[in-house]
């Protein structure tokens, strides 16, 4: 799986400025620098505001020019018929590169994810939205990421895994029939990279594990070649499962595993 996979922990909508052409009281762009993702204290705007030519454009703008790679929006209302384009920009209004998706969410998934062909240099990216169909007539978006990309040079190993953290009310009857209630399901991934090139030992795979360890949001994609990046990505927690290690018995090959897990 080596050269598909990609890990972002730069977050620009964290470290950034978000600002958007519609918001309602509380739920301004900014409350997207907070790791909660939360749909109650994130993004939305004003009611009746469902396309990019009313107000649903929303921008993040980094402190100096930087390295822009992919984009998310995450625990989002967006329907599958909406459409999304982010665009990077030099300042003041530069084109250099965009990303258009023509489908929104697939169901039960409340996310979108693109990610460019190649690295971009730019001052902000602008997230254009156009859902005319939403039935709840406002946009909201729990969590956002937009920002740089590590893609581990050897890629991910074989023993990567796909799974999730399911909460639910089970009642049983005296006759034994059974009632679930789904509480939460959370997706995840156990990330398993097994050779690691020295070069990204510190500048990439040591800066993850030091945003990560104080609780900021990783996205991690499995194949950014995939048609189905928005379903397969995880944007979330990442906790490590095992230390650094030298599988290989030499130092420019490194093995590190750990868990991300879907912030709801």
């Amino acid at each position: 799986m080596a050269g598909v996979s990609a890990i972002g922990y730069i977050n620009q909508f964290k470290i950034g400025t978000a600002t958007a052409a519609s918001s309602v009281a509380s739920m301004g762009a900014s409350n997207l620098s907070s790791d909660q993702c939360s749909p109650s204290t994130g993004w939305q705007t004003a009611n009746g505001v469902v396309t990019a030519s009313g107000g649903a454009v929303l921008t993040c703008t980094a402190d100096a020019t930087s390295t822009w790679r992919a984009f998310a929006l995450v625990n989002t209302n967006l329907t599958f018929a909406a459409t999304i384009t982010a665009g990077f920009y030099i300042s003041p209004a530069t084109l250099i590169s965009s990303i258009s998706l023509t489908n929104g969410p697939q169901t039960g998934y409340r996310q979108v994810v693109g990610v460019l062909n190649s690295d971009v240099t730019a001052d902000y990216v602008q997230i254009s939205i156009n859902d005319a169909a939403n039935p709840d007539l406002h946009i909201n978006v729990g969590g956002a990421f937009a920002g740089p990309m590590w893609l581990p040079q050897r890629g991910i190993s074989w023993d990567t895994t796909y799974a999730s953290n399911t909460i639910f009310r089970s009642v049983i009857t005296d006759g034994g029939q059974e009632y679930r209630v789904q509480r939460s399901r959370r997706r995840r991934w156990n990330i398993a990279l097994d050779a690691v090139a020295d070069s990204e030992a510190w500048d990439d795979l040591g800066e993850l594990d030091r945003i990560a360890s104080v609780g900021g949001n990783v996205l991690f994609v499995p194949d950014y070649t995939s048609v189905d990046v928005s379903r397969e990505a995880v944007f979330g927690v990442l906790d490590v499962l095992a230390d650094v290690s030298f599988p290989m018995r030499a130092t420019d090959n490194r093995a590190w595993r750990a868990q991300i897990l879907e912030r709801l």
